[in-house]
């Protein structure tokens, strides 16, 4: 999995610094993958923590305050 979290942080970082193209980086779809992982991890798993309610809260104002 490694590896693949380096594939799409680099596309971001290529993408945000207009090295690729928009079509480009929406083939990688890191969001999409992120949401469906956080879709399938029920709040609390593991360790007891509500840490995926967490980031949820703060993935929402992240994208409400780039509006």
């Amino acid at each position: 999995m490694y590896p693949l979290f380096l594939h799409f942080e680099d596309s971001y970082y290529q993408y945000r610094d207009g090295m690729i193209s928009e079509p480009q980086y929406a083939s990688v779809e890191f969001a999409a993958f992120v949401d469906g992982l956080m879709r399938e991890i029920a709040v609390g798993d593991a360790d007891g923590s509500e840490w995926t309610e967490r980031w949820r809260e703060q993935a929402a104002a992240e994208t409400a305050n780039k509006d």
